[in-house]
């Protein structure tokens, strides 16, 4: 074979092996419930998340980067908005503490544990937090489980910012 044969075959083999390009332009848009996808002119890809609860409705965003808009739609991180969302929430809704604990438990069961399949060695004391929420919302501290599902959502979403860093801009 000629030299100019195997530099057909090199091109052609790179060109099939080459990773698929959004074909998402900045700007660009996709709403999916709640749930909308931006993508900026940077190319990161703005995730907003928003959440009704009792009256109050709330936005949380996340921006995610290295990842193309289809990958961005079934990402774990779109939880991290919509954990955000109910944050806001939380500000809402004030000190009713029976409030305060159904949005907490709204942004635990948003946030879940994802974060663990990144780092599965990772010492995670986050469900502490969750059972003693149960026993403090069992004996009636409704603003006391409040403030340790807080406390748990917080944690969760420091583990996923570390194990998710190269996917998450903000």
């Amino acid at each position: 074979m000629s030299v100019l044969a195997y530099l057909a075959i090199a091109v052609a083999l790179t060109a099939c092996s080459a990773p698929a390009r959004s074909s998402a332009t900045p700007g660009q848009t996709v709403v999916i419930g709640d749930t909308e996808f931006r993508v900026r002119a940077d190319g990161k890809i703005a995730v907003t998340v928003t959440h009704t609860f009792q009256g109050h409705a709330a936005s949380g965003t996340a921006v995610l980067t290295n990842i193309d808009l289809e990958a961005a739609k079934r990402s774990v991180l779109v939880r991290i908005a919509g954990t955000r969302s109910w944050l806001a929430i939380l500000q809402a809704v004030g000190p009713d503490p029976s409030r305060r604990y159904l949005a907490a438990a709204h942004a635990v069961d948003e946030l879940g544990t994802e974060y663990r399949k990144a780092g599965p060695n990772i010492i995670d004391d986050t469900d502490k937090h969750q059972q003693l929420a149960h026993i403090l919302a069992e004996r009636g501290d409704q603003a006391g489980a409040a403030d340790e599902l807080v406390r748990a959502v917080l944690a969760r979403l420091q583990l996923y910012q570390q194990y998710f860093q190269d996917q998450l801009a903000e």
